[in-house]
């Protein structure tokens, strides 16, 4: 396995300047930016492409794709997963210009208790398979990000995967450790959809919230993730979701997370 073939990313965080991010990236070492669109500094109303794509060339940064947590694709109305559907094509298209070849959607299941896991399934094919659709003809595939380790998460992409064989999969760690059972279920993820895996997000936390904490700082066994990722022999992209307001955490999880990667 060409493990320095991995290339490691940091993502901006949504409530500060996106250009200083990047920037701040670069200066973090990281080898590209995933670029998430969200409120309130680095939402759609105030996304400027030609300081984006002139701050990502001057640092010569790569770049992901993501998309806002919180687009509802599995919302009740159909106007309102039509708009969610035009603006993860509008975010594709800006993504590719920039150079991107995936970007993130990430599945929703919060309605279902209200309206059924099967309708909540059923809405977001509709939608991310006309995403998917289009996206690819631009250049840009879309990938799916889970969003806890329950068994819903499971059924809800078995779904996707089935529907929308183009789809790519995101593997969340920090996500993977929320399962109500104490288990990281990244090895469960891996087993099920590792040959769609196109993505990965690190984070730390401690089994109860996403708390995008420094690597090591959380309960999750870092040994056994990378020991999983070894042995389907990733070797794509992966991002420290890691919000702190010391960089000098951030620092230190991007050198252990490639140390780790190096042995």
């Amino acid at each position: 396995m060409k493990r320095s073939n991995i290339k490691f990313g940091m993502m901006n965080h949504p409530a500060k300047d996106t250009i200083a991010e990047i920037y701040k990236a670069a200066e973090l070492g990281f080898d590209y930016i995933d670029l998430t669109l969200e409120p309130p500094c680095a939402g759609t109303e105030r996304f400027n492409f030609k300081e984006v794509k002139k701050a990502i060339d001057i640092n010569g940064l790569g770049i992901v794709g993501h998309t806002g947590w919180h687009l509802n694709a599995e919302a009740a109305y159909p106007e309102v997963r039509k708009g969610v559907g035009d603006s993860m094509l509008w975010a594709a298209k800006e993504f590719s210009k920039l150079g991107a070849k995936y970007f993130t959607y990430h599945i929703r299941g919060m309605a279902a208790r209200y309206i059924g896991l099967k309708h909540s399934i059923k809405s977001q094919v509709e939608v991310l398979k006309r995403v998917s659709d289009k996206s690819n003809k631009m250049g840009i595939k879309l990938v799916i990000e889970h969003v806890t380790g329950y068994k819903d998460q499971f059924e809800i992409l078995d779904n996707f995967f089935k529907k929308i064989p183009k789809l790519g999969f995101h593997l969340d760690v920090g996500h993977a450790n929320i399962s109500g059972s104490n288990k990281n279920m990244t090895p469960e993820f891996l087993s099920r959809y590792g040959r769609r895996l196109t993505h990965v997000h690190f984070s730390d936390n401690r089994g109860r919230t996403d708390d995008h904490l420094p690597l090591g700082v959380g309960n999750i066994d870092w040994k056994k993730i990378t020991d999983s990722l070894k042995r389907i022999d990733y070797c794509g992209t992966i991002t420290l979701e890691v919000f702190s307001e010391d960089d000098d955490y951030v620092k230190l999880s991007l050198k252990k997370a490639r140390t780790w990667f190096s042995e």
